[in-house]
């Protein structure tokens, strides 16, 4: 008779060494992350898996020596209170930066390296514009842009726009961006491309316009600004240079934004030393001087997009459009009358402020109010602003003799 012996054999693994494991495969992967996409991997674990490993560690190291338990509890008491304060801030938004309540996930504006020069999306894909107020999809055409295929301009007059989540309509349905309520309002005979892509600054429209936008051979370009654009997107990716080979890079930000990217607790400490996400960790002085090193920059990318302009017969109509705390103030927050005297020497640019345009339509100081014209806490246009946003625009050209620009120079038949 046959007897078949089966052999059991028992592997006892201890539970530390499987904590360590499973904490090891977690750092790699976020190693990983961190090579592809910066510091943009923080997301709600990373502030709360890393402070379990570094408790585990600590209380496994203490375990193999003679430290007392008191010792020991009082470690386990100080990490158990940051994992606490960590889960409230997360919960209640503290020390949050805006991408991250709009997002959830960490994003820095310094160290960014990018190997698209052109900053549009992936072709003929789909994303969503979301915050926790809204969420609106966007499909874009074979180009990278949120909107239908480009269509060539033949005997129409071509109408671009550059701009970032103002222009591409973030807040709203692809329907109602002030693109979209524009082309309504020219009419036939006027065809719409709408460039906008949040996040947007000038230095992105010339690329924009360089590589793509000018072979269309539009007639008119509306390009757009605001105070935002120069204090944060322009101060943290500079001007040409940002440009290279490769791509293009942000200005290089201090090796220990990973302490504050990943902690909300520690935030508390940099804030009152006064370093701060939103002052790009740099004190008043240190800022103001990038400001004046930005402000040849700044005017040199609109000198070359009239260059591009005058090249292709192309008028430019550019605007300033307040932020939604300005509109109340009446002023804008950060002076460039750098700008606008170097704005005078060029012809090509069609320059329109929009703040006194938005008080007069909103009627502040007369009783009305801007708060129906914006998401409450986004801050971004809904339908209603947008639409506002086109009519301002429409009125605009029509003063500047725009909407005639071209007619006597279409295509003869």
């Amino acid at each position: 008779m046959f007897h078949q012996s089966v052999f059991q054999y028992k592997i006892a693994i201890p539970l530390w060494l499987i904590f360590l494991l499973v904490f090891l495969i977690y750092f790699v992967w976020e190693i990983y992350w961190f090579q592809l996409v910066g510091l943009n991997f923080v997301k709600w674990h990373t502030h709360l898996i890393p402070l379990i490993a570094i408790w585990f560690i600590t209380s496994f190291g203490m375990s193999l020596t003679s430290y007392r338990k008191e010792l020991q509890l009082g470690i386990a008491s100080f990490f158990l209170s940051l994992l606490l304060a960590e889960f409230i801030f997360m919960v209640l938004g503290i020390n949050k930066t805006y991408v991250e309540k709009r997002s959830g996930n960490y994003q820095s504006i310094l160290n960014e390296h990018n190997t698209n020069i052109l900053r549009n999306y992936a072709p003929n894909s789909t994303h969503l514009l979301r915050s926790p107020e809204f969420s609106y999809e966007r499909k874009t055409n074979r180009e990278g842009f949120s909107d239908q295929a480009f269509q060539e301009k033949g005997y129409n007059i071509l109408v671009q726009t550059f701009g970032d989540s103002f222009t591409e309509g973030d807040g709203a349905p692809v329907d109602s961006s002030y693109p979209a309520n524009l082309k309504r309002l020219l009419g036939k005979g006027y065809i719409i491309q709408n460039y906008g892509i949040c996040g947007n600054d000038p230095g992105f429209y010339l690329k924009q316009f360089e590589k793509i936008g000018r072979f269309y051979h539009p007639d008119i370009i509306i390009l757009s600004y605001g105070t935002g654009d120069f204090v944060v997107d322009f101060f943290s990716r500079g001007g040409l240079e940002r440009f290279n080979k490769d791509g293009w890079s942000t200005a290089n930000g201090p090796w220990w934004e990973v302490i504050y990217a990943c902690s909300y607790s520690s935030r508390l400490i940099f804030h009152a030393f006064g370093i701060t996400y939103n002052d790009f960790f740099l004190n008043e002085d240190e800022k103001k001087a990038r400001y004046k090193q930005l402000e040849q920059k700044w005017n040199l990318i609109f000198v070359e997009m009239a260059r591009l302009a005058r090249m292709n017969n192309t008028k430019i109509l550019l605007f300033k459009k307040p932020e939604r705390s300005e509109i109340d103030q009446n002023k804008y927050q950060f002076d460039m009358s750098f700008f606008d005297s170097l704005l005078v020497k060029y012809p090509e640019i069609h320059h329109v402020d929009l703040l006194p345009k938005y008080r007069k339509w909103m009627k502040i100081g007369q009783g009305g109010s801007k708060e129906a014209y914006y998401w409450p806490k986004d801050g971004h246009h809904n339908s209603k602003g947008y639409n506002v946003m086109a009519h301002l625009i429409y009125e605009s050209l029509k003063e500047k003799n725009l909407l005639l620009a071209r007619e006597s120079s279409q295509p003869k038949r």
